[in-house]
């Protein structure tokens, strides 16, 4: 017996091990993925360029009066880069407000568009405090339209807003729609308004 009570601590101790061994691990990872995802980044920064419509190009084929990347995009927070299109007439949302959006969604590299709500009738209701840590900093950042007094948007705020897979879907990725492990992520969002609960 009292041998049994001797030996009790030792499984409370292999499991606490564990637990440390697997979280030193896990940052580890996520440090080195943060690493490559800077310079994947860094590069599509330097290798692009805003176009004056809006469009992100690669620097080859962009118009005249286009700028890069590099000197326009505001890195924010260590969690993403924004790119603003058109900075909005109202006002910066709260990151636990709920926002009415249109965006769409690409993998960075190949630019492979996976998701967009283009095709609803209505904008996209987000919870900013539910959503991809650089999604939600990065909407944090921009400004929504005014309204008229015919209750339509007046100059709602646009960007790109480029994540780090850390900041994104990380090294699990998402099923549907698909985004693949450790992929970095752009956004381009149209920003309407913040919801207003009370209605």
């Amino acid at each position: 017996m009292k041998k049994s009570r001797s030996l009790a601590w030792l499984l409370p101790a292999a499991v606490l091990f564990f637990i440390t061994v697997s979280c030193e691990k896990n940052i580890n990872n996520t440090v080195k993925q943060s690493a490559i995802d800077k310079k994947k980044i860094e590069s599509f920064l330097a290798g692009h360029c805003l176009t004056p419509s809006g469009e992100i190009v690669d620097t080859a084929s962009a118009p005249a009066g286009s700028d890069t990347l590099t000197k326009i995009a505001k890195y924010v927070d260590n969690t993403c880069y924004v790119v603003h299109i058109q900075e909005g007439a109202g006002i910066q949302p709260k990151e636990t407000e709920k926002v009415s959006i249109r965006f769409k969604g690409y993998h960075m590299e190949g630019f492979y568009k996976f998701d967009s709500d283009e095709n609803e009738p209505e904008p996209y209701k987000l919870w900013l405090s539910g959503a991809i840590e650089g999604l939600k900093k990065g909407i944090a950042r921009m400004k929504t339209a005014s309204v008229s007094e015919q209750e339509n948007y007046l100059t709602p705020g646009e960007a790109w807003i480029i994540i780090p897979s850390t900041k994104a879907f990380g090294s699990t990725g998402k099923a549907d729609p698909f985004v693949p492990p450790n992929t970095c992520v752009i956004y381009r969002i149209t920003l309407y308004s913040i919801v207003d609960l009370q209605n």
